[in-house]
């Protein structure tokens, strides 16, 4: 990925975040030579299609983990949450327009603090370990910076140990609204400053 065009794809963040509507709004980056594309959607803009393939690629990322959840796997509490009126997604496709990753997250209130919640980046295997998260965390970043948004949060499951290593390599740290070993819950609360 060249600097100029992460540069560029930061920007087109920070003025998509301007934009009431920005369902169609596309930018592209390469990824070791594979150009690909970014589209930002709200969740009740996703065609079945796509729909399909985001609780698709949920579940083979994620079922084993939820199954080994102390919230365990609902599927119809998961569908609901992928398409509540309040979700948006980042929508990264490959040079054959194939979807290959995405990020479903909010603009929320948590503990009185206006924040941006991720609640999924989930990426097709072939494509992990490449960079894409890296770079939708900065989008993540730069929409809540634009929209004055505190932090970026996200909930990781305890045992999940790539996705925790993830995060903390992207800077982000224990919450200090994370509950304690105390508490005896199998998931974390992270989070990163907008500032």
């Amino acid at each position: 990925m060249f600097v100029g065009q992460y540069l560029i794809a930061l920007y087109i963040c920070r003025e998509v975040s301007n934009s009431a509507v920005y369902s169609f709004i596309l930018l592209s980056i390469f990824i070791y030579s594979e150009p690909l594309s970014f589209s930002f959607l709200w969740g009740t803009h996703l065609d079945d299609a796509l729909f399909q393939w985001v609780f698709k690629l949920f579940v083979e990322n994620m079922r084993s983990f939820y199954e080994m959840s102390l919230w365990g796997y609902d599927e119809t509490s998961k569908k609901q949450e992928l398409t509540a009126t309040t979700s948006r997604y980042i929508i990264v496709r490959n040079m054959n327009d194939t979807p290959i990753a995405y990020c479903h997250y909010r603009f929320d209130m948590d503990h009185d603090s206006p924040v941006v919640y991720c609640f999924e980046i989930q990426v097709e295997e072939k494509y992990q370990s490449q960079g894409i998260g890296t770079i939708i965390i900065s989008m993540l970043e730069s929409l809540g910076q634009k929209t004055s948004m505190e932090k970026i949060m996200a909930t990781v499951f305890a045992f999940n140990h790539k996705s925790l290593g993830f995060f903390h390599k992207v800077g982000f740290i224990t919450d200090p609204t994370c509950p304690t070993a105390d508490d005896q819950l199998d998931y974390l609360i992270l989070s990163k400053s907008c500032s």
